[in-house]
Parts: C-alpha cells; structure tokens; sequence
C-alpha cells in the first residue's frame, strides 16, 4: 500500500506535504532562496519600489560652491551685549565655567531676552524675528526640581506666570544616545524655533576624550543650526587647571563656535560672577558682572559697580 505524504499547513496557510518541505528545506541549504508569491498573482504584476539614489559628489560639491559675485546677507543677529551682537541666527556658541561657577544663572539672563525677545536689564538685548520666536533648553544634568527651578527663573525674571514660545525640557533620566535623538526630534519638530540652549552638551555623548563622538556632536549641532537658521547654545565645563572647555568635545566646540563666552566666580567676592568673551569673531563684548538677589534670581551690576568690583580684586 503506497502511503502518502501527510500535508502541513504553513503561516501562510498553504498546504504542503513533507516532499515539499524537503525540497524547500534542500533549496535554503544551497542558498537557492525563492521570491514569495501570492497564489494568483504573477511577477509582472509587482509594482517594483523606486530606490533614491545619493547625490555624487559632484553633485554635493556643486551645492557647496560659494558664488563669489552674489553678496550674502549678513544673518540675523539674535542676542546683543551692549551694542556688540554675541548671537548669530544659523550658527552655535559654547558658554564654558567651572562646576557651580554659575553658568546655569548666566544662562537664564540670556533665555529671558530671547524669549521675552526684550532687554534684560540695559545690557543683555534680544532681536528674534516673529518666525523664530520660539526658544527651547534642554537640562541634561539637574534633576527635575532644579531643572524646573532654573526655568521658571527665567519666567521671574520676565515677571510672567507662563510663556507659550519657551519650552524646557530635563532628559537627565534618558541615556546620552536617547537624549541625542529626543533633542534632534524636538528642533526638526518644532515650529518657529529660534533658539536652543544644551545645558550639559556633554551628556549627549559617552565620552567627552572620544575624537570620533567629538567630531560627530559638532557636525550635527552646525548642520542643525544652518539647515534650521537657528542658534544653538551649548553649555559646558571649563577644566579645573584652565580656562579651556573640558575634553575633545570641549576642543571641537571652541574651534567650530561662533562665541565662546566664560562664566567665573569672583576669587575674594564669590557672591559675584562675571561673564566674557573668550573666543569671539566679532566685535568683544564689554564684560557682564552679576549677583544674585533674595528672591535667587540673577542681576547685573552697573558699570560704575563693576569697577568697584575690580579695585577689591585686585588688591592683594
């Protein structure tokens, strides 16, 4: 009596019997591995599915080649000291201090100009046109108390209860690749943006003596800041024996940044810290000294106060 193969049934639910998946199994074996076609339906039917092709690169450096006869504008100028522009529309600054040297309060100064697009105390003076108007800072290092609190100071210092074009945001709980990924979402995501501030650029990366993760955050921070016409501030640690941002990726941020401004404590009056122009392509912004009020929020002493300031410092 001939016995028959029984028949098994696939996900697909097709019938085949053990001859066929001998055959099948034989075909995967010697890398014979064959198209899946739905019973009915023959291979001319298939719509193939068009692949992109890359630009070659005489297409890219086509692109890339500046002509010479047009003149370009001059972009945007976004955050002024006095009357020196500090912050470019299209371009990324690094502000540097040493730990707790208040670069965090320094930094809120500036967020309440630009979101307030106002002037902060006569000296700190913002201009962001109304299509880039919104203002986002991302704390990858407070935890979410202190991240709020630095936020609202902001709000404080506008004497406002809420402002619907600044946004924060705290990714301290997210690891460096997830908080790359979130920041790059939220500035290709969000409308009208204008400015950014990284507090703790650090962070997005594992290693701040890493060349190649070094080189890889500042190419993406300057292709952001062109491709969107925005500026991208970037806070970081000054190392402990200098004047110098911490690691390669410190390095690589002074090199490619517009302004790189330092955050210091006074040495004999530490209620005091003082902001200045370290590496600057345009004019140098005078210095700004501030303290901190009752209500923690930071204030910005008269020139006439400053150079008091500096007559007690520099007495030995």
């Amino acid at each position: 009596m001939e016995m028959k193969s029984p028949n098994t049934t696939t996900a697909s639910g097709l019938s085949m019997n053990n001859e066929t998946i001998c055959k099948d199994t034989n075909n995967k074996a010697n890398n014979q591995f064959s198209l899946p076609i739905i019973p009915g339906t023959e291979l001319s039917d298939l719509t193939p599915i068009p692949i992109e092709n890359e630009p070659t690169l005489n297409e890219l450096l086509a692109s890339a080649e500046i002509d010479l006869t047009k003149p370009l504008p001059k972009p945007p100028i976004c955050l002024y000291f006095d009357d020196a522009a500090v912050y470019y529309l299209g371009d990324v600054s690094t502000t540097i201090g040493k730990a707790k040297g208040r670069k965090t309060f320094a930094s809120g100064l500036f967020l309440a100009a630009l979101a307030g697009n106002c002037t902060i105390q006569n000296r700190i003076k913002a201009e962001l046109p109304a299509d880039k108007s919104t203002v986002l800072v991302f704390d990858t290092e407070q935890s979410g108390f202190f991240a709020q609190r630095a936020a609202t100071r902001v709000l404080k210092l506008l004497n406002v209860e809420t402002l619907p074009n600044f946004k924060a945001y705290g990714l301290r709980k997210y690891p460096p690749a997830k908080r790359l990924e979130i920041i790059e979402h939220a500035i290709y995501n969000t409308p009208n943006l204008g400015f950014v501030c990284i507090d703790g650029i650090r962070d997005l990366i594992t290693s701040i003596n890493d060349e190649e993760q070094a080189t890889m955050i500042t190419s993406k921070l300057m292709k952001w800041s062109e491709e969107l016409n925005i500026h991208i501030n970037c806070i970081l640690h000054m190392n402990k024996g200098d004047n110098n941002a911490r690691g390669h990726v410190g390095t690589e941020l002074m090199n490619k940044s517009l302004t790189v401004l330092g955050v210091t404590k006074n040495e004999k009056q530490e209620m005091y810290s003082t902001i200045e122009a370290i590496a600057c392509r345009d004019k140098e912004p005078e210095p700004l000294t501030f303290g901190i009020n009752d209500f923690g929020l930071p204030y910005l002493l008269e020139p006439e106060q400053m150079a008091i300031l500096k007559a007690i410092s520099d007495t030995k």
